[in-house]
């Protein structure tokens, strides 16, 4: 009886293994990349990464010859970062009795198991991604130092700048300015195509009307 329950649980762990990851979670866009893509090309046991990048800047100008030294020259400079790569674990432990009543009642024990693991992961993972952990040297994306703040104007009530405490042609106007500065700062290299707003925000504004309109 107990190599049947045990046949049966190795039967459910290949199960899990083959479809764990195809799962996704939608509440944790940071860990399915629908905020900014994953790289996965690190490969397995290394314990640290180096990425290299070139920055370059040319000026053209009329020149009145060809002749050499008359034209602006061109620049190239590289920069390289190196980044620790650190293990995120969790696990799930059942008794042989936990997997005999599984087997019973037909529930797919390891898979429910194998399902909260993974949703602990995304979760991890979506929120380091975001905010990063400081003690681990990982900045994430909205602390990262190569991220351009820009603060919304103090002109809400006692001059906040919290929307909490801004009209809705006040919030209109930050989050025009989110949009517009992109191009700005970047001389038109960049756009804006996405805009992500924390779900507290996203429920006031979504209950808030812009002006007034006669009907």
């Amino acid at each position: 009886h107990d190599a049947q329950t045990l046949a049966l649980a190795a039967r459910q762990v290949e199960h899990v293994m083959a479809g764990l990851y195809e799962e996704p979670f939608p509440q944790y866009p940071m860990a399915e990349g629908q905020i900014i893509d994953i790289d996965t090309s690190v490969p397995i046991g290394a314990k640290v990464f180096t990425w290299y990048g070139v920055t370059g800047r040319a000026i053209a100008e009329f020149v009145a010859s060809w002749a050499g030294g008359s034209a602006p020259l061109a620049s190239l400079g590289g920069i390289s970062k190196s980044q620790p790569i650190h293990a995120a674990a969790n696990g799930y432990a059942h008794s042989l009795d936990d997997m005999r009543t599984a087997a019973f009642a037909g529930f797919p024990l390891d898979q429910q198991f194998g399902r909260v693991v993974r949703e602990g992961h995304a979760e991890l993972h979506h929120r380091v991604g975001l905010w990063g952990r400081e003690d681990l040297k990982l900045p994430g994306l909205v602390k990262h130092p190569g991220i351009t703040v820009l603060d919304a104007p103090a002109d809400g009530t006692a001059s906040s700048r919290y929307w909490s405490a801004k009209t809705s042609d006040l919030i209109l106007r930050d989050v025009d300015l989110l949009v517009t500065n992109v191009s700005e700062v970047s001389y038109g290299r960049r756009q804006t195509t996405d805009v992500r707003i924390p779900r507290r925000e996203w429920n006031q504004i979504s209950a808030m009307r812009i002006g007034t309109v006669d009907t």
